[in-house]
């Protein structure tokens, strides 16, 4: 196959010491008469030494896109030590390689223990830059230890770490483990006296807890930790991380019929589940734990179950909840959103009520930095960016999808360069707020979002910490 090298030296100049352009030469070749290619071109950038025309060709990215335009020139392999060397970011980088890829070329980076560039640069790059170099020999360790079926995490529930550093069966925990898979399947496991009818997440969380079985750290079971223990893989001894996969890695405490069982029962029940609503989320870090400070996360659940009568019925349930440990079990600290919203609304008009009557004519007003609006609505775009880009990393999802979110981003920065202050005075905010309606309240969500510093919760009770207003002479 026809091969094309190309390094960008000017985004990045650490890797290589010494002759750096005759190191890049060696590997371009090394590489070729390896794999059986056919080196055409060996295109580098920002580098002032002199470059010796036989061997290399300076072009930066442009030149190399506007090569496969020209027609007699075919797709090819086009490597790359690594990917700090096509972008200095990770959205600069999936840009590029959309455009590798329409123009049917291949691109592999030959010089990093991750050949294929999306996954390095998972690795490597950050949406805003390049990581740290101590950041990525942190990664590239981990790795090493991955690939030789090493836990470079806790075990999960039912194992524990051997001496060599790889997961053997933990005989005091791993009958919780199928119990789980039988309790939910209806399969009978190593002669546990199943229940007659397969049980869901919350009643098998409930038969756990009243028998007293723990989870791993010691905490009472949940529908959410039930879930976590059907999905993993690793009971069936398949060792999965860091894109590496590797068969009868370890013993298995359940086999691959059974977990494929959960598998398609858990996919059944997902039709009734709706999608996360974000509209009902607050920025985060606004919300927090009374008891222990911490942000409180928030949850969308619609469950659904078959009456006496045999009719589908469902409920959703909104709630706000500390996830920390102290405030796990007995002193769970939550709240139901509704509730939430309402005592904020409240609290909100109360508050500028107050600063109306003080204000003796006076011009009480707060102003909300336009570019601090666009730059919540980026972070949502971001996150749904890098959550995407995992997704392709393993092979679930296209590249081409996260054109969408490029466009999304780009959108944002252009919205950014022209923002202007939005200047909103007490009378407005009153107004908005007496006419609040749960259903359509992007307005409210946007003023709480703007004018509190934190919303602090505790037994069902809220307290909010509204921002000080800017007040001047009429």
């Amino acid at each position: 196959m026809r091969l094309v090298g190309f390094a960008d030296f000017k985004i990045e100049l650490d890797t290589f010491s010494g002759n750096n352009l005759n190191n890049w030469k060696r590997s371009v070749e090394q590489f070729s008469e390896e794999e059986g290619h056919n080196i055409v071109k060996n295109f580098v950038f920002g580098f002032d030494e002199q470059i010796n025309s036989n061997d290399f060709e300076k072009g930066d990215f442009s030149e190399l896109i506007g090569y496969f335009k020209t027609p007699e020139n075919n797709p090819a392999l086009i490597v790359i030590p690594d990917s700090r060397y096509l972008a200095s970011n990770l959205i600069e980088l999936v840009s590029k390689i959309i455009k590798i890829n329409s123009l049917k070329c291949k691109i592999e980076c030959i010089k990093s223990p991750w050949n294929d560039p999306i996954n390095d640069s998972l690795n490597r790059l950050s949406l805003t830059g390049v990581l740290k170099q101590s950041d990525i020999r942190k990664r590239e360790s981990i790795l090493f230890k991955v690939n030789r079926g090493e836990v470079v995490t806790k075990s999960p529930i039912g194992y524990k770490i051997g001496s060599e550093g790889n997961l053997i069966i933990d005989r005091d925990n791993d009958h919780i483990v199928k119990k789980i898979f039988s309790l939910y399947t209806g399969v009978s496991i190593d002669q546990f006296n199943q229940l007659k009818s397969k049980l869901g997440l919350r009643k098998i969380a409930t038969y756990l807890n009243n028998n007293s079985l723990k989870t791993k750290s010691g905490n009472w079971w949940s529908p959410s930790s039930i879930d976590v223990v059907l999905k993993n893989r690793t009971y069936t001894g398949i060792y999965q991380r860091s894109g590496v996969i590797i068969t009868q890695n370890h013993p298995n405490i359940i086999n691959e019929k059974l977990f494929d069982k959960a598998k398609e029962i858990r996919r059944s029940r997902k039709i009734h589940r709706r999608p996360k609503q974000n509209k009902w989320l607050f920025n985060k870090g606004l919300v927090r734990c009374g008891i222990c400070s911490r942000n409180m996360n928030f949850k969308n659940i619609l469950r659904t179950w078959k009456s006496v009568t045999g009719d589908i019925r469902s409920k959703n349930y909104r709630y706000y909840y500390c996830f920390s440990i102290s405030c796990s079990g007995k002193n769970l600290n939550n709240i139901n959103f509704e509730y939430l919203f309402e005592e904020i609304v409240k609290q909100m008009l109360k508050t500028t009520e107050k600063y109306k009557e003080k204000s003796n004519s006076r011009l009480v007003h707060w102003r909300i930095s336009g570019s601090e609006k666009i730059s919540e609505t980026r972070n949502f775009f971001e996150q749904k960016f890098l959550t995407t880009l995992r997704d392709v990393s393993r092979g679930k999802k296209s590249i081409n999808q996260l054109t969408t979110y490029l466009n999304s981003l780009k959108k944002m920065d252009e919205e950014y360069k022209s923002s202007e202050d939005e200047v909103i005075n007490v009378e407005n905010i009153m107004n908005d707020l007496s006419k609040y309606h749960l259903d359509n309240s992007e307005r409210i969500f946007y003023l709480i979002n703007n004018l509190i510093n934190f919303i602090s919760i505790k037994n069902n009770s809220v307290k909010i910490i509204i921002k000080a207003p800017l007040v001047f002479d009429t």
